[in-house]
């Protein structure tokens, strides 16, 4: 666990040396913030056209499918052309410019695909498919974009400190993890890819739970402290409770052993609960300069 932690902060620690533009500190916490949330919402969007292909909570899913996407599509045009409702600027830095034109071409057809299945009241199989063939490619995609908007933004300064860049990027790692674990199961559940999503869950069965450690208790190699926020450590302590529910599921849907229905129905409810709660954690990050 130590190893994952390490590359995890060593990518964060590597921070550019000046601001993408003179902006205030709230407005580069913003970018940094939800360009870290487009990962998460391509994994929910797989994740949910999976659950609905199941017939799980098919309405629900579909919303969140819908929804996801409004919300995806609108923070990547707001990120290069600025959205003053969401608190972004027009993006001046071309690394970041760069790979956001990056994402427009690995996601074109996806876009189309995931705006088609919103709009249905059912999922086809040649949809289903479509998304969740691509889903990997947009999410990598979109993580180099939150990977070079943080390098852009967020320098280390008193107004934008290291440790509320690293909380922020452990947090947000987090609420991708949420959807794609949830997606992992789904899609073993539905034999798509399953030793590949075995593997992946099993990954991310670690991460979660490491980055949960630090978050809560530190990582004082990084010079993370321990959560001494009443308010956000008692956030975090909820978090383990949900995880600690659904962990054993996930563990072994890794192992080879198939849910039952009604984890199935767990994994689908809870996943969103456990999203909740870390993306409440990250936005109180960004609010604040220290951990205290």
């Amino acid at each position: 666990m130590r190893l994952i932690l390490a590359i995890v902060f060593a990518a964060a620690s590597g921070l550019g040396v000046a601001r993408a533009a003179d902006v205030d500190a709230s407005v580069a916490k913003r970018h940094v913030n939800l360009s870290a949330l487009q990962p998460m919402l391509a994994e929910q969007i797989a994740k949910a056209a999976c659950f609905a292909r199941l017939d799980i909570n098919r309405t629900a899913n579909l919303g969140y499918l819908d929804g996801s996407y409004e919300l995806f599509d609108m923070t990547r045009r707001g990120l290069r052309e600025g959205n003053k409702a969401l608190g972004l600027q027009t993006e001046p830095n071309q690394s970041v410019i760069t790979a956001l034109n990056s994402l427009d071409r690995v996601s074109q057809n996806w876009n189309a695909q995931v705006s088609a299945a919103g709009g249905s009241v059912s999922l086809s199989d040649e949809l289903f498919f479509a998304i969740t063939s691509a889903t990997d490619k947009v999410v990598t995609a979109a993580a180099e974009v939150a990977e070079r908007t943080e390098r852009a933004y967020a320098v280390g300064d008193r107004s934008f400190p290291l440790e509320v860049s690293l909380r922020i990027k452990l947090a947000s790692r987090q609420r991708t993890l949420s959807q794609r674990m949830a997606k992992d199961l789904c899609l073993i559940e539905a034999g798509f890819a399953a030793e590949a999503h075995r593997a992946s869950l099993q990954e991310g069965i670690a991460l979660f739970e490491a980055s949960l450690s630090a978050l809560r208790d530190g990582f004082p190699a990084f010079s993370l402290a321990a959560e001494k926020n009443p308010a956000q450590r008692a956030q975090l302590e909820f978090v383990a409770t949900l995880w600690d529910e659904v962990k054993p599921i996930y563990a072994r849907a890794a192992e080879g052993q198939a849910p039952t229905a009604a984890e199935l129905r767990l994994i689908s409810w809870q996943n969103n609960q456990i999203l909740s709660q870390m993306n409440a954690a990250v936005f109180n990050y960004e609010t604040r300069n220290v951990s205290g």
